[in-house]
This record gives C-alpha cells, structure tokens and sequence, in this order.
C-alpha cells in the first residue's frame, strides 16, 4: 500500500500521472471516494472526483500486489538470502527503477518526503532510508513492522530498502565540535570482520567532504550489503556490492563515491537523466579528492592518467559524444572524464575558488534539482569569469585534443639556447581547444616548467633556457585531458601535408574529388601543391601562392591541367615551400 499526498500546480486538476510497471491495481481512494484510473505501458491516470484548485492538496491511497521485476541491475530482487531493492537500472530508459515495485512520481525532479513501513518475519532484519523510528514486533504472527522517516526531500529512484538476516553495527564521525553522524552497517554475519576494515575510513571521508562540500545533509549515513554488482547511492543507505567486501580497503574509492553522492545526487540531484555528469563525474572527482589525502602526489597523478585512459579505450569502443545528453550513462565519458573536467576547472580556477564553488553550487539548489547550465551560472559568478568556453569545449562538445609536439633547440652563446617548439591540434573532431599547457624541460641540471597558452590549430613559442634540453613533457602533471606525440629534437617544419581522402579515389557520382589537406605551421610563407604521375611527369598544378597559418583544402577531380581525365594509377601529390618538399602517394579509378 502507498499514501501519495501532492499538490496541484495547476488550476482546476482534473486527473493525475504516475509510474507502474506490471503490477496490479487493486483500488485507488481518497477523501473523495474511489477513483477510477487507466493504465497504459508504466503509467497509471488517476482521475480526480473534483477538481483541485491550484496550491490544494491530495492524498490518494493505492493498494497493489503482483510480482515486482527488475532488469538484471536495477529494481526489485527476491532471493533465498536477500530482499531488496535498486533505483537505478543500467539497462533500462529512463533509469528510474522505484516503479518497479511502488507506484509514484518515478522522475528525477519530482521529491518528497518518504515514510516507509516494512513488515517482515521476526528473524530478518529491513533497512531503508532515514532515520528508524521504532519497530513493533507481533508475537502472534512471528513479524515485526519497520518505521522510517527521510524528512529531506528525496527523489524516487533513490529510495529503497534491503532485508536479510542483517547484524546491524554502527561507526561515528565526531566533529572538531563534539556532534557526531552514525554510520549503520547492514551486514551479514559472515561479512561483519571485514566490512569493519573496509569501512573503517568512511569517518575520515565524511571530514575531508565536510570540509569541501559543506555540512552533510542527513541525518545519518547507512550502508546495506547485497549481492549486486556494484553500488548505488540510496538517499542515506548506499546499497553496497558484497562482492567488495575484502577486508584489505581495496575498494576505498568506490566507498568515498559513494558516500560523495550523498551531497551530488542525494542533496542535489539532476534535472533529467540527461544531465547524469552531475552525479556521475562529481561522484567520481570526489574519489580523488579524498584520496590525494591519504596518497602521493605520484599516486594521484597514475589514478588521473589510468581516468584518462578508460576514457580513451571507451571511445575506441562507443565513438564521441558529450557529458551533456550522453550517448551512455554509465561509461568513462560520464565517470572518468567527467571526473577530469573537474579536475581541470579546479587546476585553472585554483583550490580557494573551486571549493567555494562547490559549496556555493550546494546550497543553491540544496534538497533540490539542479542542471548543467546552473552549475556554469555558479562558475561564472563565484569567479567573476565567464567559463562559457570551458563548458562549451569540455562538456557541450565531444571528444578530446591530440596534440603534436614538434622542437628543436639552438645555441644563441654561453648558458643561452633558445628552444622552438611547434604544438599543432591534430584530433579528428573540429572542435579546437583552449588549453593553458604546461611543459617541462628536462636539462642534465634541472627541470623547468613553463606554460604557453593555447588557443588555436597551431601553437609557436621559443623558450629561452640556460643548456640544452634532454627532453620536453607536455602535461608533466596530468591537469590536462589529452593525448601527445613527440617529434623531439628535429627542426619544427614550416607545414605539413596530410593523406588524401577518400584513398583510393574512385571518380564517380558519389566522388567526383579527393580532397588534400595541408597545414601551415609557424607563418605565412608561399605554398606549392602538384600532382605527378609515376614517370615523374607533372599532370597538374593545384596552387601556388602564399597561405597563412592554419588548415587549408585543396581538391582534384582526376584531369589533368587541360581538362582531360587521366588514366588509372598511383599519382603522387607534393608539397613545396621554401624549407620542405613533402610527398604522399594516392590511387585513383575511375568508374567502370
């Protein structure tokens, strides 16, 4: 049975929409009576007997059995062991799972306040969330009733309960100020000495996010152990994996995510599903910084670059898209680089400015629903700054930089060599970033770091250094999301020239040309394309004439320079300037 009591936003209401999926309506009533409904797919019409005028309230009481169900991950389990419950569901879309098994207002930005009562066989002991008020036991029936209260607001999907034959302890987190939050463990018997390792830390966790994010938002904080893969982050009671309990803290940073949903997603919660990466990339973040507490800075650095490379393997796999209405919810685009966009608003705003940021942005849209925009609105205010570029490269727009490094250096005189590096933005997407890219300089004596501001296809800077470099690193510190070539030691070339596409070039009605790509790299110099056949003889002049820096498309259509197709075969394109003489080879076919 659930008591929905809501109000209308509108005037005159006539019926109401809620979430359902496949169990079944015994009756809906109210102060007015019974109430006729319809269903049809997961949403159920409730009609109102009269009308509700705008601010006046409701509660409908409905009565429902059948079997729950789930989708593997999320919803409602049954088990020999275990009953319980998970909001969200990776296979399904929208995720929201609490309709499952309850019906309600199963969307992200639709809250309430949850009393929830479970009635279960005297020797299983129901965890849910808030606070348990009491429990009544009926020696008669052998059962007792369970009694929870969430007075903060909390969206569906993080509702949720666990029964089993639990052997609840308790951890505190005491404040400098003597007040202290309960940590409730919902464990096994069997698993009760190693959970006691595996959650020893939480109080340390609860600090350092106290001090980053603000004061925590519930009551309490309780973990129910099942057999899951994985975690979710119930509103005050994540629903933990049992197959992460180790007793060696191995899984540490799922314990901190977790725990930092409760202020990302518990406190503030997204919008739409669209916008996960408030949940999902802040979470993730919020691993790191607890652990650049307890760990090296190498340490942190290796966990930044393994997120950057989960990242690249899942593009390998899935292709580009955004954090903002992501192709897939639950990957390394959401987690791992979502945890390095932070990660880079932190290192390009400072530390002071980002936690005020963080705190500002929680106590906006606290107990309530929060959008990316809004999150960009906060930025913008806390550092009097517009970071729309930022949200725009990062966040609104796929994808990643690529860069390559080109340098040499030359000795002016004694202890003065000047070291030229060219950065060229070679990643397939169009998108050219804004990066303040650091570099070390790696001397026999010492490292120097500088940072050239990038903001364009093509970077040129010349350093001057006191001896010649070893090498150079670009990003030394990992506060960058990005890929890098190195072409060391060599004189940075004036332009470069890329492969033809399509290749082979097949002339027909889908192709009529191949395009040739070139790029102009340190300054405007006079640019030289002509196409050869394999006897060395030219067929065709494509330009010649000057060409600023930057990328520049040139086109054949297989004829020669008076007009005639030429024949099947390897031709080769070349590119003159003053300095280089680049070559690159291409097919062309013409339709049969």
């Amino acid at each position: 049975e659930v008591k929905i009591t809501f109000k209308s936003n509108i005037q005159n209401l006539t019926n109401c929409i809620f979430h359902l999926n496949g169990l079944n309506i015994s009756s809906i009533s109210s102060g007015q009576g019974q109430h006729n409904f319809q269903r049809q797919q997961d949403l159920l019409t409730v009609q109102l007997n009269q009308p509700l005028v705008k601010d006046d309230t409701l509660s409908l009481n409905i009565s429902y059995n059948g079997e729950p169900g789930n989708d593997q991950y999320g919803g409602y389990f049954f088990s020999p062991e275990f009953i319980f419950t998970v909001g969200e569901g990776l296979s399904t879309n929208p995720p929201s799972m609490t309709r499952y098994w309850m019906p309600c207002k199963d969307v992200p930005w639709d809250k309430a306040t949850l009393k929830i009562n479970l009635t279960v066989r005297d020797y299983l002991y129901a965890a849910s969330n808030g606070q348990l008020e009491k429990i009544d036991s009926d020696v008669n029936s052998g059962k007792k009733t369970y009694y929870y209260s969430m007075a903060q607001p909390v969206a569906t999907y993080l509702i949720a309960f666990a029964i089993s034959t639990y052997q609840p302890f308790s951890n505190y987190y005491i404040s400098d100020s003597n007040d202290s939050i309960e940590f409730i463990f919902y464990v096994p018997e069997n698993l009760r000495s190693a959970a006691e390792t595996d959650f020893a830390n939480l109080p340390e966790m609860m600090k350092v996010f106290i001090d980053r994010f603000g004061p925590y938002p519930f009551d309490r904080y309780g973990t129910a152990i099942v057999p899951i893969g994985g975690a979710m982050e119930h509103q005050s009671m994540t629903t933990y994996s049992s197959f992460l309990i180790t007793g060696n803290n191995k899984y540490d940073a799922i314990v901190a995510h977790e725990l930092a949903h409760q202020w990302w997603g518990d406190w503030v919660t997204l919008s739409d599903w669209r916008e996960i990466w408030l949940n999902e990339g802040f979470a993730s973040y919020s691993e790191v910084i607890y652990l650049e507490t307890v760990w090296s800075q190498k340490q942190i650095e290796d966990y930044l670059r393994n997120n950057a490379w989960s990242y690249f393997d899942e593009v390998a796999k899935r292709g580009f898209f955004s954090l903002a209405d992501p192709d897939y919810y639950w990957g390394a685009t959401v987690y791992k680089k979502g945890a390095l966009v932070l990660h880079m608003l932190r290192n390009q705003v400072g530390d002071e400015i980002f936690w005020r940021i963080l705190k500002q942005y929680g106590n906006r849209y606290a107990y309530g629903n929060a959008t990316i925009s809004g999150f960009l609105d906060v930025v913008n205010e806390v550092t009097g700054d517009n970071w729309d570029w930022f949200f725009d490269q990062w966040i609104y727009s796929a994808g990643y930089p690529e860069l390559n490094l080109e340098w040499q250096v030359e000795k002016k005189s004694e202890n003065i060599f000047e070291l030229d590096v060219v950065i060229t933005q070679t990643q397939k997407t169009n998108h050219i970033f804004k990066l303040p890219l650091e570099i070390s300089i790696v001397t026999p004596s010492d490292t120097i770091l500088k940072q050239i501001t990038i903001v364009s296809q093509i970077s040129n800077a010349k350093i001057t250094i006191p001896e010649a470099p070893i090498t150079i690193i670009a990003d030394p510190y990992h506060k960058l999301l990005l890929k890098t070539k190195y072409f060391a030691g060599i004189n940075p070339k004036h332009a470069s020239l890329r492969q033809n596409y399509p290749n082979p070039f097949v002339k027909n009605f889908q192709s009529d040309k191949t395009t040739i790509e070139i790029v102009i790299l340190k300054e405007a110099i006079p640019v030289e394309i002509k196409i050869y056949n394999t006897l060395g003889q030219e067929v065709r002049m494509l330009t010649s004439q000057v060409y600023p820096i930057g990328k520049h498309k040139f086109y054949w259509d297989g004829k020669d320079q008076t007009g005639n197709l030429l024949a099947d075969g390897i031709y080769i394109y070349v590119l003159k300037t003053a300095s280089d003489i680049l070559k690159k080879r291409m097919v062309f076919l013409k339709q049969k």
